[in-house]
């Protein structure tokens, strides 16, 4: 959303000379004005409902929520690029060097499941090969020693 064109429109709409006549409109100071138009603040939404309501748009709460919307998945979107890229640039220089140790025979995982009659519960076995295998514990089994 371009901020600063909208707030002109609602400026225009409202025959005003000035944002700083324009601000009293919508209920605020002419400073935040100056931040919106300048993308260093996003308005809230009732602010964005009046100055729909200033320029005539039908139903301006529900248009001002829908423009929220998309301002505030945009916003997500553009944080989130950014995080994914920092941790882009964070990761070691090869992928390799990220996984050494797990370059060896692949990992099987081999599952048993016990039923003991006396206590009618499972007990999950778990037999590991590779190289997770000397991460975990021994597997051990209620009642089997």
């Amino acid at each position: 959303m371009d901020w600063s064109d909208f707030f002109e429109r609602t400026r225009v709409a409202a025959k005003v000379e000035s944002y700083s006549k324009l601000a009293p409109l919508l209920g605020i100071t002419d400073g935040p004005i100056g931040h919106y138009r300048m993308g260093r603040r996003v308005p809230q939404v009732w602010v964005v409902a009046d100055a729909l309501r200033i320029q005539g748009h039908p139903e301006p709460e529900k248009q001002a929520i829908e423009i929220m919307k998309r301002t505030f998945w945009k916003r997500l979107a553009a944080t989130a690029m950014a995080l994914c890229l920092a941790v882009g640039f964070a990761l070691p220089h090869r992928a390799q060097a990220a996984v050494a140790g797990f370059d060896k025979p692949a990992v099987y995982t081999l599952c048993e499941m016990a039923y003991p009659p006396d206590l009618g519960l499972c007990w999950l076995r778990v037999a590991m090969a590779g190289p997770l295998a000397r991460l975990l514990p021994a597997p051990s089994v209620p009642g089997q020693g």
